[in-house]
């Protein structure tokens, strides 16, 4: 139950904000496919078949599920426009890492990433988090100068 108090903080405006489990990995899929181009960008290829399911469970090292969230943004059931994936206190204590933040093509360039880069901010500070790690590929431009 914890997992899913924290993530009901999440509030981006004008967004749902839900915690991805594996019952919404055919929507997960759905959008890694809607996100064909940033997919094949930040790994040189097509979506795979299991991006869903291994974006639910892939770790670093030495961390749980309880300690991964996976939050899908939605305007309006039933398709997701974007996914947070995080980490609480990886690499360290207070540091949560972001492993990917993607949107669909349709709503980059709005100013959405800030806004929920800005939430991002204030539910880890709520957390007990200090500080927020993020690594932007280098091809890809529009990460970067975001």
């Amino acid at each position: 139950m914890e997992r899913e108090i924290i993530a009901s903080s999440f509030k981006v405006s004008g967004l749902q904000t839900w915690l991805l489990d594996e019952s919404h990995t055919s929507l997960l899929q759905d959008l890694h496919e809607r996100c064909a181009d940033f997919i094949h960008l930040a790994t040189g290829r097509p979506p795979q078949l299991n991006a869903a399911r291994d974006l639910l469970q892939e770790l670093p090292p030495g961390k749980s599920l309880q300690d991964k969230f996976v939050l899908g943004f939605v305007r309006v059931h039933p398709g997701l426009i974007g996914v947070l994936d995080t980490v609480r206190d990886y690499p360290d204590p207070g540091t949560w890492y972001i492993g990917l933040l993607m949107f669909i093509p349709q709503e980059r360039g709005k100013g959405l990433g800030h806004h929920v880069q800005a939430a991002s901010e204030q539910w880890v500070l709520w957390q007990g988090g200090r500080h927020l790690r993020l690594i932007v590929q280098a091809q890809n431009v529009q990460g970067l100068t975001f």
